[in-house]
C-alpha cells in the first residue's frame, strides 16, 4: 500500500513539474543558479538568487547522463530523474538532495521551473562548481577503476578493483538495480570486499569509492547462481535426474549418498548451463539412493558451487 501511495504522490509531482518546465513566458536567468556537486556525498547544492523566481513554488528535476532532454516524456526519461522535487524560494534560496544511483561520469542536467519560466543548467561531477559562486566541489580522487564482481561461494560475492592513489579506504555500496539506490555495506582498507549476505537466484551490482572522496565507480554486475529444483526418476539399475536451466552457471554438479544425512560424492559433472539432465548408471536394484544438484561458475582452474537443491530420493528398479 505504501509504495502504491509513493508511486502516486510521485505522479502527480512530476505532473506538476511538467506544468511549470513547459512554461512559455520564460523570464528565468540561468546566471542567476548556482550549482555545487559533492562526488564524496553522491549529493547536489544549488543556489538560487533569481529575482524572477522569489516567492515562488520551483520544480527542482535532475536528470542522469543519457537523459534525451524532452521534460515531457515520463515512460522515456523517468529511469534517468535522480531527484525530483519542489520547494519555496524566498530571497535567495539554497536546497540540497542526494543523486539517485550514486555518482556517474558524464553530464547531468538541472531543470527548475516555475510561472516565470525554466532553467536547464548542464553539470558534472567532474568539474566540481558549475554557474560560479565559488568552488568545494572538485575532488582530486579518482573513481576506482578495473571494478569487478564474481560469486565466491554458494552465498558470498568478491567485489574487487584497482588501487586508487590518495585513498586512505575504500567504501563498497550495493543495489539491486543499475540506476536504483545504492547501500553502503562495506568499509575496508584493501582492495577487495566480499558480500556475505546475497541470496541464491538474484542480481546484484557493485559500486566502488575512496572513502576520503571522489566519485563511485562504475557499477559491476553479477548474479549469484539459482537453487536448482530438480527431478529424480528410477530406470534399470540407473536414475535420471533432471533440472532447469541456469543462465548464469557453467555447468551443473549431481551428488549422491546411499543415506540423506550421509557422505555425498560427485556423481555426475555436467559441463555447459544448457545440459539439464545426467543419468547415473551401475545402481544397485532396489537399494534406496539420495541426490541432489548445484549450479557451478568456473573462476580459472576452479568450479564455484552454488546453492544445493533439496534432496530427492529414488528406489532403483
Amino acid at each position: 500500500m505504501g509504495r502504491k501511495k509513493g508511486a502516486g504522490i510521485l505522479v502527480v509531482l512530476f505532473a506538476m513539474c511538467v506544468s511549470f518546465l513547459t512554461a512559455a513566458n520564460v523570464r528565468a536567468d540561468s546566471s542567476q543558479v548556482t550549482v555545487m556537486p559533492d562526488k564524496a556525498g553522491a549529493k547536489v547544492s544549488v543556489i538560487i538568487s533569481d529575482a524572477s523566481m522569489n516567492g515562488q513554488n520551483v520544480s527542482v528535476v535532475c536528470y542522469a547522463p543519457g537523459w534525451n532532454g524532452d521534460t515531457n516524456d515520463w515512460n522515456t526519461n523517468r529511469s534517468y530523474i535522480s531527484y525530483i522535487g519542489q520547494i519555496k524560494v524566498s530571497g535567495t534560496t539554497t536546497v540540497s538532495f542526494p543523486v539517485k544511483g550514486g555518482v556517474q561520469s558524464g553530464s547531468y542536467t538541472l531543470v527548475l521551473g516555475c510561472a516565470g519560466g525554466k532553467i536547464s543548467k548542464p553539470f558534472s561531477f567532474e568539474g566540481g562548481t558549475n554557474g560560479g559562486g565559488g568552488g568545494g566541489g572538485a575532488v582530486s580522487i579518482s573513481a576506482p577503476k578495473s571494478v569487478k564482481a564474481s560469486q565466491a561461494a554458494a552465498k558470498k560475492v568478491k567485489v574487487t578493483w584497482s588501487k586508487v592513489n590518495g585513498a586512505a579506504g575504500y567504501n563498497v555500496y550495493r543495489s539491486t538495480k543499475r540506476l536504483g539506490a545504492y547501500t553502503k555495506i562495506g568499509a575496508v582498507s584493501k582492495t577487495n570486499f566480499t558480500d556475505k549476505k546475497v541470496k541464491a537466484g538474484k542480481t546484484y551490482y557493485y559500486k566502488v569509492s575512496a572513502s576520503n572522496g571522489g566519485n563511485q565507480s562504475d557499477a559491476a554486475k553479477v548474479t549469484v547462481m539459482k537453487k536448482p529444483k530438480i527431478k529424480v526418476k528410477a530406470a534399470k539399475r540407473s536414475a535420471k535426474i533432471s533440472w532447469k536451466k541456469d543462465s548464469s552457471a557453467n555447468g551443473y554438479r549431481v551428488y549422491m549418498s546411499t543415506k540423506k544425512k550421509g557422505k555425498y560424492t560427485i556423481a555426475a559433472t555436467v559441463k555447459g548451463k544448457k545440459k539439464v539432465k545426467a543419468t547415473i548408471k551401475k545402481l544397485k536394484s532396489g537399494k534406496t539412493y539420495y541426490f541432489k544438484v548445484s549450479a557451478y561458475k568456473e573462476s580459472g582452474k576452479k568450479k564455484i558451487a552454488g546453492k544445493v537443491s533439496a534432496v530427492k530420493k529414488i528406489r532403483i528398479k
